[in-house]
Formats: structure tokens, sequence, C-alpha cells
């Protein structure tokens, strides 16, 4: 009975990606602060989805391990199955939260997947990483949009309260693992000659997306008909080298500081 529509094959579920899910009330909801995805929602039921029946949310806590919430995402995908009565479904996911389908999709860190997923549909998901994350985890800084700066301000508030007094990094080291794994498995830093690094000598090293980038996980990937809509934009929005010189601030930056980056 899902489906309204006869182009509708499949039951669709969405994946937020970083920041895209806050808990309200003990729930966890999608984006209820800036409501990103309230367009994307919108016009998916203007083609014929009606939310509970054939659209569904997966909301989740983005600052746990992208392989702990590929786990999450597997119980979703059963319940949506078992209350539809389908085989497989499609997955819209943003973002990180492509990361976190396709990490469940190859079966990383023990997900148990059995050709579940009909499509995949990734919305500017940096499926090799983002040379911004290497600020942040590296000194937790970098934060420079409006939602980056509402995400620092509850950082800092749930830091502060854990404990980790002026020490947003190592808030973000032990709590939030997930910037860690959005971090490039390429070589990225250069030093002043503009000379790159070869990847993973002198970086911080993403073993997560080393582990769904390698080969045999690609091979898993193919078995699901996948979409990846990279998006068009200014180039000089996207940061995708940093020039790095010897750190001058005390426990911050250990594989390198971006040059003239306090100016």
């Amino acid at each position: 009975g899902f489906r309204k529509k006869e182009l509708i094959a499949d039951p669709a579920i969405i994946v937020p990606g970083i920041t895209g899910s806050a808990q309200v009330l003990g729930t966890w909801k999608l984006d209820p602060i800036l409501h990103s995805y309230d367009d994307l929602l919108a016009s998916l039921e203007s083609n014929g989805y009606e939310p509970e029946m054939n659209l569904f949310t997966f909301p989740y806590d983005w600052r746990r391990d992208n392989e702990t919430t590929a786990h999450s995402l597997q119980g979703k995908v059963e319940d949506v199955r078992q209350a539809s009565g389908v085989s497989r479904v499609d997955l819209v996911a943003h973002s990180m939260g492509g990361l976190v389908a396709r990490a469940y999709i190859e079966a990383v860190g023990g997900a148990l997947y059995d050709d579940t997923v009909d499509q995949l549909i990734t919305l500017g998901t940096p499926n090799s990483g983002s040379p911004e994350a290497y600020l942040k985890w590296e000194a937790g800084e970098g934060f420079f949009t409006l939602k980056e700066r509402l995400a620092k301000h509850h950082f800092e508030q749930e830091a502060e309260e854990a404990g980790f007094n002026d020490n947003l990094k190592g808030y973000i080291h032990e709590r939030v693992p997930s910037i860690g794994q959005l971090l490039p498995d390429y070589d990225y830093l250069a030093n002043t000659s503009d000379e790159l690094r070869k990847y993973p000598t002198d970086y911080p090293r993403n073993d997560f997306l080393e582990e769904i980038n390698s080969e045999r996980n690609r091979d898993e990937l193919a078995s699901v008909y996948y979409i990846n809509i990279v998006g068009l934009t200014n180039p000089e929005n996207t940061i995708s080298t940093l020039r790095v010189v010897e750190s001058t601030v005390d426990s911050h930056w250990e594989h390198g500081m971006p040059e003239n980056f306090y100016d």
C-alpha cells in the first residue's frame, strides 16, 4: 500500500549530514534549527511521496563514529522494510550522510548489508574527504559559516560541561570522532614552496575513508544504482590545499599550521 504513485518503486530514506540533526525533548529531529532539509522534503512530497508511508528520515547523533551510525542506519532500513513489506529501499544522503550510507552498503565496521538498497543518491558528499576538516581536527578552528558558528557554540558549551575547559580540540578528538573521518585521504598539505606531502606521511590519518574507498569496498558499492550529485559552485568556495608552516600555538596544529592563519 506504500505505492501511491506508479513511479515510486521503493520507499526513500533521507540521511542528513554533519550538524543536520538535533535532539528535541529527547527525540532526534531533522535539522529543527535551520530547517536545511525542508525544501528537499517538500520537493519529494510534491512528486508523490508521503511522510511515514514511503518517505522517511534518519536523524542521528552526527558526533558519533560513522561506523556506529551505519549500524543505526541498518536498523532504520530494516524497520522501513518490515513496515512496507519491500526488499529494498532508496537512500538520499547529504554530505557526511553519504559516507554513513556507503559504510552501511559496504558493510564497514561490522554492518550487516544484504542487498537492501536499490538506489543511493548522494548530495555534496566528500567521498575523498574535505581539507576544511583539518582546521577543526588539528586546532578546533575553521568555523566560518553561520551553520558552523552555531555548531561551534554548541561544541563549546558541551566541551565546558564535559570538563574540556578552553580545549575545544580535545573535546572534538574525544567526543566528535566524525570530524576526523571527514579528513581527506589524499595529498592536500603543502610546504611553503607549494610541494605537496605524500599522504599519509605526516598527516592526520583517516582510516575510515581509506576503508570505504578501498578497491574491495568500491566493488560492494557497485552493486547499487549510485547517483553522486556534486553541485555547481564557484571553485574559490572550496578549500583544496593548505599551505602549512610550523605551529606557533601550543598543543595545536600537530601536522602544521596553515600559513598566516591567525592573520
